[in-house]
């Protein structure tokens, strides 16, 4: 009766050691998209930034950092598309990324007013990876470049998922954020 004994608790200790797992699995689902943000916000501070603001609705996070010695300021919005286990099992943990930079404007009413118009004869989907469009904060006297990206958040994350690779992430949100800046400064020389 022993033996049996012992081989029923070797299953039950078995199904137990399943279920915790699933259960890690199915936290890291839905907890990835904070673990990547926290590192976003590292990695921004690592960059010089300082962070301004935090939004979140658990699954669409927004942070706005701004570099205190030239008063510029980049953003960060992040939607994790895959926050379910079966989704991030079928197509891995993406979200919809978007990078913006802004700079400090005179007279941002008329310049807006001027790129608006420009606005109004483009057939531009804001949607769509990849696509740099303008963007004003009137409160603040910000104009703002910004592109939607795509990304696959193992690619930061690590093999585990849990070990963020910090340079990685300060080094690509750093060369969108040069190539915004050279867009955002031309079209601001023109205007």
């Amino acid at each position: 009766m022993t033996g049996q004994t012992e081989a029923y608790e070797a299953v039950f200790v078995d199904l137990v050691q399943k279920s915790w797992k699933m259960f890690g699995e199915m936290d890291h689902a839905t907890r990835v998209d904070d673990i990547f943000l926290g590192a976003v916000i590292s990695s921004a501070v690592r960059l010089g930034r300082c962070l301004i603001d935090l939004e979140s609705d658990g699954t669409s996070h927004f942070v706005r950092f701004e570099d205190m010695s030239n008063r510029s300021r980049m953003t960060f919005r992040l939607q994790h598309l895959t926050p379910t286990l079966m989704a991030a099992k079928a197509q891995g943990h993406q979200a919809n990324v978007t990078i913006g930079v802004g700079r400090l404007v005179s007279d941002l009413g008329k310049l807006w007013g001027a790129f608006k118009q420009e606005f109004k004869s483009a057939f531009v989907m804001q949607d769509e990876p990849g696509i740099v469009t303008l963007d004003a904060d009137m409160s603040s006297g910000y104009i703002y470049a910004q592109i939607p990206l795509i990304w696959r958040l193992e690619e930061y994350l690590g093999d585990s998922g849990w070990q963020p690779d910090y340079d990685k992430i300060a080094s690509h949100i750093y060369c969108c954020e040069v190539s915004l800046y050279k867009y955002l400064d031309g079209r601001l020389k023109l205007a």
